[in-house]
């Protein structure tokens, strides 16, 4: 089964540096916010220790649904 996961990547922060911040998302769709907002506090120390950011779309909410949509009937 193929999956559709979509997620944000930032690499602007990044250096030299295996460092990779991650945030799952919650029960909604990501905007991508979690990736892009210098002013959240995460994307600070992402600057501060040359982190690559990704920010992941929980599965089920926005567009990460597993595809194709099966449906199954419990006998």
């Amino acid at each position: 089964m193929e999956s559709g996961k979509r997620y944000y990547y930032n690499p602007k922060y990044a250096r030299n540096t295996s460092i990779i911040f991650l945030m799952i998302g919650g029960e909604g769709p990501e905007d991508g916010k979690w990736a892009a907002k210098p002013d959240i506090q995460y994307l600070q120390w992402a600057q501060e220790y040359g982190a690559h950011v990704f920010d992941l779309e929980h599965r089920f909410f926005g567009d990460s649904w597993p595809k194709p949509y099966v449906t199954r009937s419990i006998p």
